[in-house]
C-alpha cells in the first residue's frame, strides 16, 4: 500500500510541474522580464511540494514529510522535515 501511494504522489508532482511548464510556454510570448523573475520566485515557493487527497479532504506537504509519513527510506531527507512525531505536531493531526 505505501508503495502504490508512493508512486500516486510522485504522479501527481509530474503532472502538476508538466501543466506549469506548459502554461510557461503558452505565456512565453508574452513575459517581460519582470514577470519572469515572479515567476520564478514563485516557482521556488512551491517547488517540492505535493497535494494529497484523501476521501474529501487534502493537504499540500512537502515531498520530503511525505516520505517521512509513508515510511520510505530516502538518502538525502532534510532535518527541517523533521520526525513522524514533529510533522503530526506542526500540522496538529492524530496519529492512527
Amino acid at each position: 500500500m505505501g508503495s502504490l501511494f508512493t508512486l500516486v504522489v510522485f504522479a501527481l508532482v509530474n503532472v502538476y510541474r508538466d501543466y506549469q511548464r506548459e502554461q510557461e510556454e503558452a505565456l512565453e510570448h508574452d513575459v517581460v522580464m519582470g514577470i519572469r523573475r515572479w515567476r520564478e520566485e514563485k516557482r521556488s515557493k512551491v517547488r517540492n511540494k505535493a497535494i494529497v487527497f484523501i476521501g474529501e479532504r487534502y493537504g499540500i506537504f512537502w515531498l520530503a514529510e511525505i516520505m517521512v509519513l509513508s515510511g520510505v527510506r530516502v538518502k538525502d531527507i532534510p532535518k527541517a522535515a523533521g520526525t513522524r512525531e514533529e510533522i503530526f505536531m506542526r500540522y496538529r493531526l492524530k496519529p492512527k
